[in-house]
C-alpha cells in the first residue's frame, strides 16, 4: 500500500478547474437542454436530439400561426324580452381589424345563415327569410375586431345558440352565443266548478308565457300542494299557457296560493283565494235546483201551450164541420 500523499496547491487547482462547466454548457444549462462537457469524451443521445427538434418545431409552429386569432363572446347567456331587441357582442383576440374579413352569423356552422358580411359590405340575399327586415350588424369598432348583431322585434323563434365565425384568407375561428328570449305573460287567475256533489274543482290558468313557466299550488301554510294537475301547450306564436288544477273531495276552509315562475327571469307572479268547499257545495246545490225548478216551469209552460194550440185548433174544426152541415141542408 503507498502512502497517502497530500495534493498541493497546483494540483488541486487543476482538479477543481477540470470540474468546472464550461461557458458552452452554461449557455446550455440557462435554456435547459442537456449539458455535455466533454463532447469529444461522450456521445449525442437521442433525447438531447429529439430536444433540439422540438424545438426548433416550436419555432416554425409560432411562425406559421402568426396572425391566428381567437374569436370570443360573453360567457353568459344573452336575455332578450319578447318584442324587444337583442344585441350580440363578438370580438377577436388579439385586438385587431376586421374590415376585410368575413364575418358569418348563423344557427348552425354551415347553414341558416343569420348575416353575413363579405369584401368589406354586407350581403342581406344570403339572411334567412324569417331575419329580413330585423337584422343590422354594428360595426362601429370593426377596426378593433369588434361587432354586434343587432335583432330587432324578438320572438321566440330566436330563442337558442348563434356562432359567430371570423375568417380572413385559410385561418378562421368561432364562438357560440346563447340568447334566451323570456317573457312574462298574465297574472294566474282562478276559477271554480263543481265536478259533482261535494267534489270542487279549482282551475288556475296563466297565458302568453315564455319560455315553458312553472307553477305551483300552494295551501295557507306555503306548503307546495302535490297531488294536482298541470297542463301545458304552446300557440302558433310560441307562447306558452298553462292550467294547473285540483280537486277537493273533503270538506275546506283555505286561502289557495297559485304561483307562476319565469326561469329565465327569475321572477313569479302570485294569486290568492279564499275558498270553502262546505259552503260552495251548499251553494252550488242550491244553484242546481233552482236550475232544476226553473227547467221544469219552462217544460210546463211549454206543454200548456201546446194543449191550447190544440184546443183551439180543435174548436176550428168543429166550427167548421157544423158550418158545413148547415149549409147542406
Amino acid at each position: 500500500m503507498q502512502p497517502f500523499k497530500e495534493k498541493g496547491p497546483l494540483e488541486q487547482h487543476e482538479e477543481l478547474k477540470s470540474d468546472r462547466p464550461s461557458p458552452l454548457c452554461q449557455k446550455h444549462m440557462i435554456i435547459g437542454l442537456p449539458c455535455l462537457s466533454h463532447p469529444r469524451n461522450q456521445q449525442v443521445s437521442p433525447i438531447y436530439r429529439g430536444s433540439i427538434f422540438l424545438f426548433y418545431f416550436c419555432l416554425q409552429i409560432q411562425v406559421l400561426v402568426a396572425g391566428a386569432f381567437q374569436v370570443q363572446g360573453p360567457s353568459e347567456p344573452v336575455v332578450a324580452i319578447l318584442g324587444g331587441v337583442a344585441e350580440l357582442p363578438c370580438s377577436l383576440s388579439p385586438p385587431q381589424s376586421a374590415r376585410n374579413m368575413q364575418i358569418r352569423w348563423s344557427r348552425s356552422l354551415t347553414s341558416q345563415v343569420v348575416h353575413l358580411y363579405k369584401n368589406g359590405m354586407d350581403q342581406p340575399q344570403e339572411t334567412l327569410e324569417e331575419y329580413k327586415g330585423r337584422i343590422k350588424l354594428v360595426k362601429n369598432v370593426i377596426n378593433k375586431g369588434i361587432v354586434v348583431l343587432r335583432i330587432n322585434n324578438v320572438r321566440p323563434s330566436d330563442n337558442g345558440q348563434y356562432y359567430c365565425r371570423f375568417q380572413k384568407n385559410s385561418l378562421d375561428n368561432h364562438a357560440v352565443i346563447e340568447l334566451k328570449v323570456a317573457v312574462l305573460g298574465s297574472d294566474p287567475h282562478f276559477s271554480i266548478a263543481v265536478a259533482k256533489l261535494s267534489h270542487i274543482q279549482l282551475e288556475c290558468k296563466a297565458e302568453n308565457w315564455f319560455p315553458q313557466p312553472k307553477m305551483q299550488l300552494m295551501d295557507s301554510h306555503g306548503m307546495i300542494i302535490q297531488n294536482v294537475s298541470e297542463s301545458q301547450n304552446q300557440d302558433q306564436r310560441g307562447l306558452f299557457h298553462a292550467t294547473i288544477s285540483l280537486l277537493v273531495t273533503e270538506t275546506l276552509q283555505e286561502t289557495m296560493t297559485c304561483s307562476v315562475w319565469n326561469p329565465v327571469l327569475n321572477q313569479e307572479k302570485k294569486r290568492q283565494l279564499s275558498v270553502s268547499v262546505s259552503e260552495l257545495s251548499s251553494s252550488s246545490s242550491s244553484v242546481t235546483e233552482r236550475a232544476l225548478w226553473g227547467t221544469s216551469v219552462g217544460i210546463l209552460l211549454i206543454i200548456i201551450i201546446i194543449g191550447i194550440c190544440l184546443y183551439f185548433k180543435k174548436t176550428r174544426k168543429d166550427s167548421h164541420q157544423r158550418c158545413s152541415t148547415t149549409e147542406d141542408n
